[in-house]
């Protein structure tokens, strides 16, 4: 999803404010509606996604909030305090932290960086108490945007790098959460930073970006970073991902051409007794690449070792979830291009990859998918789909309305259109039932019949489409229903059929029209133009409301009130 439900409902309320200011004298004060349940994942922004070491928790962004999932029950935890879309996580070795970063409204604006205490805020879950007020820190340094965030391997220190009108490296203490130091974090944009991960190296990090690739060492003493650049050689790389080995001597880099570099990371700044600033006569060099380049870059990468083997699963922007086998732990440096294993191809973009326990990962994909993938041998890697969501702008919602099942039962289903796609959910499971796709549309509205057996929606090559819910089979098309995108449905029962029902629409050409539905055709049986102001578009809104006459009177009134895309209203009668 590109925004959270959260974000939404601040939109809404702050356009409703502007238009319709609420008189609060000598009325009760309006209480604000608590997140209950989401369902999506931004999956816009790289390793937005966090797998707890116990298994236990997934953590992802949707959004202004941060999401806290028990894998174990499905119960979820919301973190809110962000005041604009979240950009990175990272969670501290021991599992106690967690720090999230934004970008801001404007790019004058500080982008603030959040510390949360990740325990408590599982104990609040576990206890249905108040998450949001576990916050730590709040780091505020950064102009515009947190590009990229990292524990130390000691988690005494948080390294925060800034976006492209930043670009500044800070380190934090999360002890008093003050900054020890900060500095300009290259000559060019800086994407990805990463510390050392043995806890003699707690002051040792890495960053990459456009070009560069760098060491650093802080100086507590002097409160002053200290660099050493690689030796690339002829390389000119876009460097988008980075991972460590355990043993801290080799970093595999993604780039964005495809490929992925394995870089020796022994030099002047990983001595024990190294002397500051550091003479450069050993530097951070490159040994090898891949064998192959992988179709829209290397979005995220993790070093897992198992029996004494090392695997690097990455991530491409063309959905490839690949695994390379660089050799043995113990193996001595190898000069020969890295193999690839075995492919799996997911749906979208992946842009997070985080490790569990047991050899499992989660998997996070730009087009709201997360899967979880496991390795059961060399030659094989399987995903399964854990959760998904529309990845475009979410149109329309409708519930079911049959008078037979109640309103409970009424509400445990829902229907919802986006870009190229029609899902029916559960509910209470927050979970998808059923997928309809039609490919290169976009669905601008939909609508059931009163007895749930029809799903009807409006595209926006001017055409309605019915489908059957239990199956996605198409049952009638429309076509031409308008000259231009459908853009309001309402079904509406107002015969003595049962099998027979009318169907209004709206359409961007700003016309109304009523179709009589039978279970062999589609009859238009009126039409009317209504004259929008200039700065209308289209009819956003239809709905009916039906009286029918006496007995004796055969003739059924049915009143539309219609809503514009300027919210402008009109009310009419067909008869």
């Amino acid at each position: 999803m590109d925004a959270s439900l959260r974000d939404v409902c601040s939109r809404f309320r702050h356009n409703l404010k502007s238009r319709h200011p609420i008189q609060t004298h000598g009325m009760a004060e309006v209480a604000e509606l608590k997140l209950h349940k989401v369902i999506g994942y931004n999956g816009t922004f790289n390793n937005t996604v966090l797998y707890t070491n116990d298994g236990h928790y997934l953590i992802y962004s949707l959004g202004l909030t941060v999401v806290i999932r028990d894998l174990r029950s499905n119960a979820q935890g919301f973190l809110h305090g962000h005041t604009d879309i979240i950009t990175c996580l990272t969670i501290s070795n021991n599992g106690r932290l967690l720090a999230s970063g934004q970008q801001s409204k404007s790019r004058g604006n500080k982008a603030p960086v959040l510390v949360w205490d990740l325990r408590g805020a599982i104990t609040a879950m576990a206890g249905k108490a108040n998450q949001s007020d576990k916050v730590v820190y709040r780091l505020v340094l950064h102009m515009g945007k947190v590009q990229d965030m990292a524990f130390s391997s000691q988690d005494t220190c948080l390294y925060t790098v800034g976006g492209q009108d930043d670009n500044a490296l800070v380190c934090w203490n999360m002890e008093t959460g003050e900054p020890i130091c900060g500095t300009p974090a290259g000559d060019d944009s800086t994407l990805v930073v990463r510390s050392f991960r043995t806890a003699n190296n707690n002051d040792l990090l890495i960053t990459g970006g456009n070009y560069a690739f760098n060491v650093w060492r802080v100086d507590h003493k002097h409160r002053k970073f200290h660099p050493l650049r690689a030796n690339l050689g002829n390389l000119k790389r876009i460097m988008s991902a980075i991972a460590i080995s355990p043993d801290d001597k080799i970093a595999y880099v993604g780039t964005k051409t495809g490929d992925l570099l394995e870089i020796i990371l022994d030099c002047d700044l990983t001595k024990p007794n190294c002397a500051f600033p550091p003479v450069g006569t050993q530097k951070p060099r490159y040994n090898r690449t891949t064998k192959e380049r992988f179709s829209q870059g290397i979005n995220t990468v993790v070093v897992h070792e198992h029996n004494q083997q090392r695997f690097l699963l990455l991530g491409a922007g063309d959905g490839s979830l690949v695994v390379l086998l660089p050799g043995g732990v113990t193996d001595p440096i190898k000069s020969t291009p890295i193999p690839t294993g075995p492919i799996e191809k997911l749906q979208g973009g992946i842009t997070a990859l985080s490790e569990g326990p047991h050899g499992q990962f989660y998997v996070g994909t730009n087009q709201s998918n997360m899967y979880l993938a496991t390795l059961p041998s060399e030659t094989t890697i399987k995903a399964e789909l854990r959760a998904t969501c529309h990845y475009g702008s979410i149109n329309d919602v409708v519930f079911p309305k049959a008078p037979s099942k109640g309103v409970e039962m009424n509400s445990n289903l829902f229907v919802t259109c986006s870009k190229t796609d029609i899902r029916v959910w559960n509910a209470r499971k927050a979970q998808e039932i059923l997928r309809i796709q039609v490919p290169n549309l976009v669905c601008n509205c939909v609508d059931l019949t009163v007895d749930g057996s029809v799903i009807v929606s409006g595209w926006d090559d001017g055409k309605v489409r019915a489908f059957y819910p239990e199956s996605g089979k198409l049952k009638f098309v429309i076509q031409d229903a308008h000259n231009e995108s459908v853009t309001a449905i309402a079904v509406c029962h107002d015969t003595d059929h049962e099998r027979e029902w009318r169907l209004i629409t709206g359409g961007k050409d700003g016309r109304v029209r009523v179709w009589r539905i039978t279970p062999s055709r589609q009859t238009m049986e009126a039409s009317m133009k209504v004259l929008l102001p200039n700065d209308d578009d289209d009819i956003v809104f239809v709905h009916s409301d039906i009286t029918k006459q006496a007995p004796a009177c055969p003739n059924v009134s049915t009143s539309l009130f219609l809503t514009t895309s300027a919210n402008h209203r009109r009310n009419t009668a067909v008869q």
